[in-house]
């Protein structure tokens, strides 16, 4: 009985003893570390960025119209050409504004020569005839009072001889009417010298002079005329009033160009707008002269640069938001009018504080966190972020200055899932 006991229990115990040798022990699953790359969180300046699209547009155009009607004789551009100003864009039939200005050139030298005439004719008068005449008039004065004082003398002498009975009274009265006919010779020679002084000579003059007037208002005349003629004739060759490429052209050979109808419209290119709308929040923020950040990627142009030209000081009532633009130089012609540009403007800046790059932040639930290596470990962090540029970002709180943020491996990483090997 106590030998079939123990044999059980043998069994038993041999039994047991091989159900445990092939029991193995179970170990914890390995966690492979996730390949990150870090950088530092530090100090620096931010800017807040805005972003908006607008089309290119030519920064001047203009409408090139004749000035005078005829028929188009040449045309020496086409839609798309570059023109420089004052290149010759066409050029019209010119043979009758061409006898115009002769006619007109004829009649400008004839009035000319007409007023030298009577230029001439009045320094002769003013300088010669007048001045002689003056001369005569006072040699007749100087000879009439000559004769009067001669016989004043005559009579005198005559009187005491008569006084004294040495001569009859008809001598006497023969020597008092030589000396009265004297003296009214010598009141005439005066009359004479101031009439002509006072009214004669200055009379003449002005006739003279009224001449040349008329004649100078003929020659201003006539070179008014040959000035339009002249104008009219240069119009027949009409060239580019600014630099740019021919937008449009609605004339051809033989037709009639007629003043005030658009033949060309020029778009000059060499610096362009872009147009943008934005809205009431931001629109105080924008100034004149601030710069622009542009990409137009259907010229394969990146961050260029450009310059706030005008910003609205009334809301357009068509989009309900205020224009604002930005101009770039496009000497090298790259920039097409009508090609979208994506336009970054700087709306607020801060300075020395706080920044990551913008890579490392995580959005989620409406709220941003970050994950900082520590070790082979990455710990999640919830930051409060400021403004950011898109490139990087201010931050407010949750991390401090020379922690390592993650930038790239980031979207494997949890809480469990957490470790981490640096490569970068």
């Amino acid at each position: 009985m106590n030998k079939k006991i123990i044999s059980v229990i043998t069994a038993c115990t041999l039994a047991l003893s091989f159900a445990g040798c092939g029991k193995k022990e179970e170990k914890a699953p390995e966690t492979t570390a996730v390949n990150v790359t870090v950088s530092e969180a530090k100090k620096g300046n931010v800017a807040k960025l805005i972003e908006y699209t607008g089309e290119v547009k030519a920064t001047s155009s203009s409408s090139v119209s004749s000035k005078v009607s005829a028929n188009v004789k040449s045309i020496n551009v086409e839609i798309g050409d570059y023109v420089k100003a004052g290149q010759v864009l066409m050029t019209l039939d010119s043979t009758q504004y061409s006898l115009a200005y002769n006619q007109a050139s004829a009649a400008y030298n004839s009035a000319l020569a007409a007023k030298n005439n009577a230029q001439a004719s009045y320094n002769q008068v003013s300088g010669g005839s007048l001045e002689q005449s003056k001369v005569n008039m006072n040699q007749q004065v100087s000879q009439a009072q000559s004769a009067y004082d001669t016989a004043l003398d005559n009579y005198n002498r005559q009187k005491a001889l008569f006084d004294i009975g040495a001569i009859s009274q008809v001598a006497l009265d023969t020597a008092k009417t030589q000396m009265d006919n004297a003296k009214v010779a010598l009141d005439t020679a005066k009359t004479n010298a101031q009439i002509n002084e006072s009214v004669v000579a200055p009379q003449t003059e002005a006739s003279a002079g009224a001449g040349v007037n008329q004649a100078q208002a003929a020659v201003s005349q006539a070179k008014a005329a040959l000035d339009i003629a002249a104008s009219n004739l240069a119009n027949c060759t009409i060239t580019a009033p600014i630099s740019g490429y021919i937008a449009s052209k609605t004339v051809s050979i033989g037709q009639m160009a007629s003043p005030g109808v658009e033949a060309f419209n020029i778009k000059n290119s060499d610096s362009v707008d872009i147009e943008i709308n934005v809205t009431e929040s931001v629109i105080g923020s924008i100034t004149e002269g601030a710069e622009a950040n542009i990409d137009i990627k259907s010229a394969k142009l990146e961050d260029i640069k450009g310059l706030v030209s005008a910003v609205g000081e009334a809301k357009n009532d068509a989009t309900g938001m205020f224009p604002v633009k930005v101009t770039i130089n496009n000497k090298d012609g790259k920039i097409k009018v009508g090609m979208l540009a994506d336009v970054s403007l700087t709306t607020e800046t801060v300075e020395d504080v706080l920044t990551v790059d913008f890579n490392a932040l995580t959005l989620k639930n409406d709220k941003y966190h970050v994950y900082v290596a520590e070790g082979d470990t990455a710990v999640k962090k919830d930051v409060e972020i400021g403004i950011t540029d898109g490139k990087k970002a201010q931050v407010i709180s949750g991390i401090n200055a020379g922690d390592k943020v993650i930038t790239d491996g980031k979207d494997f990483l949890s809480e469990k899932n957490n470790k981490i090997k640096i490569v970068k």
